[in-house]
């Protein structure tokens, strides 16, 4: 399959679920778009902690979004699959409990 050299842009929201001294989990939020802007429904996504290697995935809707609940505090790469494209990954994505 030819893939073409467009790369997946991704624009990541990055929202931390918190409930008062009670859940130390994250929520990774974003939606995959294209080099013009358009959403890319049935993206898939995972998200992997580097220091354990814990993955999660999810797939986007018909409007490029996604939600990846129940992430513990750690370093994580998140990666990006899409027919059609190709494949796009970022490292160093840092989750931080808040005081």
């Amino acid at each position: 399959m030819l893939i073409r050299a467009i790369r997946l842009l991704s624009v990541l929201c990055f929202a931390v679920a918190w409930m008062p001294a009670q859940s130390t989990y994250g929520t990774l939020l974003g939606t995959v778009q294209d080099a013009s802007g358009g959403v890319i429904p049935g993206a898939k996504i995972v998200v992997t902690e580097l220091n354990t290697n814990t993955s999660k995935s999810a797939t986007t809707g018909n409007r490029g979004d996604y939600e990846i609940p129940n992430l513990l505090p750690g370093n994580y790469a998140v990666s990006i699959l899409a027919n059609g494209f190709k494949q796009f990954v970022r490292r160093g994505i840092v989750l931080e409990p808040r005081a």
